[in-house]
């Protein structure tokens, strides 16, 4: 635990699941498990004859292999996975626990101490992992478990445009925290709660501390260590989501992450959609049981459980390359991506020069842009730039409040060097052109 942890003078102890559980909706705490998932995991007991659930025969699927070629992108290496053996085609092809395959979660857990030094050996148990179809499947409902209809939440701004929907859904409170260049703003966010006069106070801040989406920034570890104490001092929970954080361009070098520091008022969540399959819909979240109790009975209801075909080809796949190897393969994403970075960050250079500015990401696809001169860049995405063949983001999708203004957010993720030195050229003469009608 990190010496910034206990700031409100609580000892561990006091973290027990009644604490968590108060943290929740008033849905979230009446949900109770249904009668035939909560005795799933006894189908595994040894010596029981199961009759419990109506799981067809997997005799009577088509499928008797799952086979993959795979190419590691930090060594080269080439190499097969297979999924067989009838119980594994089994655990793969049928239905499975709602937290995940467990087998997978071992791996995950494995990974999770490697990376962030956190596991479930050595005392540190107040924890656990729930695999979801996507991280967005699990923040989504983390939101419906924590949040009654109407309450404040705090949300780093600009934020990743793919959460609001579900916040709007549930009539939230949007309360946007400013964001520099080091992160989410401890000093904004202290004014906010210091200030703050409503009924209702926030208990929960979102935040993408790793190549955020759209701004390409990272949140500095003394910027989270203030954040941490923040949230001691003014009582709210972390989400973390950190989809891009093996896309660091300095992997030697990362950040402790929010997790790493604290587990008590963190909710993680990861993807592996940048780094092995977006189509794949495999995400986790780590974090406090009854928290993750309370996302898992939510997906109970909604959609059962993650793809098992989906986890099974992750967990061959980590079988293959263990958490070295895995991780190897994310250095080798990487330096793809800071390659990639580098490029497209040179031509925009070369084409934007006194249009526009910019601060080089660190991590993640995308270079947050304010275009110079320009109030508002709505028009100009969706109208001139698009007439000249550049589709890109206007800044306002990723403000809670939709607020206009002069930024744009171009991904260079798939883009190639050429074409994006071309889209920055059509932009330019854009920029120029609405400059002379200003004249």
């Amino acid at each position: 635990m990190s010496s910034n942890a206990i700031a409100d003078g609580r000892d561990a102890a006091d973290y027990t699941t009644e604490w968590y559980r108060s943290r929740l909706s008033k849905v979230a705490a009446a949900r109770k498990p249904d009668g035939i998932r909560e005795l799933f995991h006894l189908m595994r007991r040894p010596g029981v004859i199961n009759m419990l659930a109506g799981k067809p025969n997997p005799d009577m699927f088509p499928f008797i292999e799952i086979s993959l070629s795979v190419q590691n992108a930090g060594t080269g290496e080439k190499t097969n996975i297979g999924i067989s053996a009838p119980a594994e085609l089994d655990d793969a092809l049928n239905y499975g626990p709602t937290t995940g395959l467990p087998a997978l979660i071992e791996r995950l857990e494995e990974l999770q101490g490697e990376v962030h030094g956190r596991t479930r050996t050595q005392g540190d148990d107040g924890w656990r992992i729930s695999v979801g179809a996507g991280s967005q499947d699990l923040i989504g409902k983390a939101f419906c478990s924590l949040l009654e209809p109407g309450d404040p939440v705090l949300i780093e701004s600009p934020v990743y445009a793919g959460v609001l929907p579900r916040l709007k859904d549930l009539n939230a409170n949007i309360i946007d925290v400013d964001s520099d260049v080091d992160g989410t703003s401890a000093a904004h966010l202290r004014k906010i709660l210091s200030t703050w006069k409503g009924e209702r106070r926030p208990r929960v801040l979102y935040t993408v501390p790793v190549g955020n989406n759209p701004t390409g920034v990272s949140t500095t570890l003394a910027r989270k260590r203030e954040i941490l104490r923040l949230a001691y001092e003014f009582d709210f929970l972390i989400l973390e989501d950190d989809p891009y954080f093996f896309l660091a361009f300095d992997h030697a070098n990362r950040v402790p992450s929010y997790l790493s520091l604290d587990s008590r008022r963190v909710l993680r969540f990861d993807s592996f959609s940048k780094v092995l399959s977006a189509g794949l819909r495999v995400g986790y979240a780590s974090g406090p049981t009854p928290i993750l109790d309370a996302i898992d009975l939510d997906s109970t209801a909604a959609n059962l459980q993650p793809s098992s075909t989906a986890q099974a080809i992750v967990l061959a796949l980590l079988q293959k390359w263990g958490t070295a190897g895995f991780l190897k393969h994310c250095e080798g994403v990487a330096d793809f991506y800071r390659l990639k970075c580098d490029a497209v960050d040179a031509v925009a250079s070369k084409h934007l020069a006194g249009l526009a500015e910019w601060t080089k990401p660190v991590a993640g696809m995308f270079l947050w842009v304010r275009l110079l001169g320009v109030e508002d860049t709505d028009s100009l995405i969706r109208h001139e730039a698009l007439e000249k063949g550049v589709l890109a983001l206007p800044g306002s999708v990723f403000f809670p409040s939709g607020k206009r203004g002069p930024f744009a957010r171009f991904s260079f993720s798939t883009v190639s060097v050429d074409d994006a030195e071309e889209g920055f050229r059509r932009l330019r003469d854009c920029l120029v052109a609405l400059r002379g009608d200003r004249a």
